[in-house]
């Protein structure tokens, strides 16, 4: 079976790495797309890659395409089975016999233990997505300062080179350290006590691993996924990025995980109980039945 992957950016690995590793696991032929529409040089340049990153079970072939046009040539030209993208496909860029298989989110982290509740908090993982978030770093570093004794805050700070936050601890006792260019979290996320994440994708590694976990809305459309879970009783949120108070509502939920051993365990047994980190597996079973059924 022949399957393409849309790569339309470097970070879209992290989502669709391990489906493709799953399929490549599986013996199939499988190309990744990447585009090169956009400007490869600059701070943003190497969001647009010649080459994939290592896989476990091979290495896909790399075709580039420019714009919804070069999708459709790709299309026509590589004939795939599927087409397997983070949307659905824009108007004029799937052929009618292309089947194509639109994803939301998907996650494989099966390998990914349960994390044991210790007491008291000694990590604190910030990761807040990729993009330029100082400010809101800033105030996560403050609000983790003046809640938590004797932490290490271990900051990720996305696809970013070295960084220079200007904050310093003003308890002696705490220390921040920016892990910066880390292709994945999960030794970060394995280390660490307490999470203050986004609710992108990393809000799904770390509700996998039962880590408790406090969520900030990024972008408008993470807002879904942070009231799903904080209404589950599976994290706690502090809403939007930037709305009024969102310092004190950080500092007041740290707080509450410091003393509360009990929360931060029922936390995570909710959390873990959401999301079964066999996403990437079940899409390959997925475009299996998909692609078999329509032949």
């Amino acid at each position: 079976m022949r399957v393409a992957f849309l790569i339309e950016r470097r970070n879209l690995y992290r989502l669709l790495g391990p489906v493709v590793d799953r399929a490549l696991e599986r013996g199939w032929e499988i190309e990744c797309w990447h585009d090169w529409g956009q400007p490869r040089t600059g701070p943003k340049g190497s969001e647009f890659p010649a080459t994939t990153p290592d896989f476990r079970h091979g290495r896909p072939a790399v075709r580039t395409f420019v714009g919804a046009d070069g999708v459709a040539a790709l299309c026509a030209g590589a004939r795939p089975d599927a087409v397997i993208a983070l949307r659905q496909p824009a108007a004029g860029e799937k052929p009618m016999a292309t089947r194509w298989f639109g994803l939301q989110y998907t996650l494989d982290v099966a390998e990914l233990p349960e994390q044991a509740i210790r007491d008291p908090i000694r990590r604190v993982l910030v990761s807040l997505g990729g993009g330029c978030h100082d400010a809101a770093l800033r105030t996560v570093l403050a609000a983790v300062d003046a809640t938590l004794d004797c932490v290490t805050i271990d900051v990720a700070p996305g696809a970013r080179g070295a960084m220079d936050l200007g904050f310093v601890p003003r308890r002696p006792a705490n220390r921040a350290v920016v892990h910066a260019g880390l292709p994945e979290l999960r030794g970060l996320i394995l280390d660490s006590d307490v999470a203050i994440t986004g609710a992108g994708m990393t809000l799904y590694e770390l509700a996998a691993t039962g880590t408790p976990t406090v969520t900030i809305t990024m972008v408008g459309n993470q807002a879904a996924s942070a009231a799903a879970l904080s209404g589950a009783g599976a994290a706690l949120s502090v809403g939007i990025v930037d709305g009024a108070g969102r310092g004190t509502a950080l500092e007041s939920h740290l707080g509450r995980l410091a003393r509360d051993v009990a929360l931060r365990a029922e936390l995570g047994r909710r959390a873990r109980s959401r999301i079964d980190g066999r996403g990437a597996v079940r899409v390959a079973q997925e475009t299996e039945r998909m692609v078999g059924s329509a032949r």
